[in-house]
């Protein structure tokens, strides 16, 4: 991959835009359709360009700075689902293999989830907010979260049924896991996760 340009936004009609002919006109097109949003173009770990448009809270008149933390959710499932695919074709896991592979303190009833069901939301696993009441968006250790995602009791057998569920993704990271990451690219991938 010889760049990489990852764009949260809140308008997306520029990704409609002709082939541009520079960086220059991407971030031109941008400010000129009032896209409001942050753009971050890198190449490996340096930062070759990042930029703010327009405003974080439309209804406050907050404007975005390159600092501004976006309510992005789910569209991290996407870099995870990357990233797993990276390291299954690195034959670095089995997407069948069972979590506990790969996991240290996973508990007998839940050894059985594969990394695979974790992705297709059918590990079977509870969502830690259903049964505490908090939402996904609560600051918490890892060891916590951890305890909240695994040591809950399962709402179904593993691949029995499928429910949309956060947890598998957050256990999809691969700093839950016994092994180092791929890649640098790999890692940034994940750490948004």
């Amino acid at each position: 991959m010889s760049g990489l340009i990852v764009v949260v936004a809140t308008l997306s009609g520029f990704f409609a835009m002709d082939h541009p002919k520079s960086t220059d006109a991407v971030f031109q097109r941008l400010k000129d359709d009032d896209f409001s949003g942050v753009v971050l173009m890198a190449k490996g770990n340096r930062v070759l360009r990042q930029e703010s448009y327009g405003y974080a809270s439309c209804d406050e008149s907050v404007p975005n700075t390159t600092e501004t933390v976006q309510a992005i959710g789910s569209i991290t499932k996407m870099f995870t689902q990357a990233a797993i695919a990276q390291l299954a074709d690195a034959r670095k896991l089995d997407l069948n293999g069972s979590i506990g592979d790969y996991m240290d303190d996973v508990p007998a009833d839940k050894s059985a989830i594969t990394i695979r069901q974790l992705l297709h939301h059918t590990s079977g696993l509870s969502t830690y907010h259903e049964t505490t009441n908090e939402g996904d968006f609560q600051p918490m250790t890892k060891q916590v979260a951890f305890e909240n995602i695994i040591k809950k009791r399962s709402r179904s057998a593993p691949g029995k049924r499928e429910n949309y569920s956060n947890n598998g993704y957050t256990l999809c990271s691969p700093s839950w896991w016994n092994m180092p990451p791929a890649s640098p690219t790999l890692t940034m991938f994940v750490s948004t996760c």
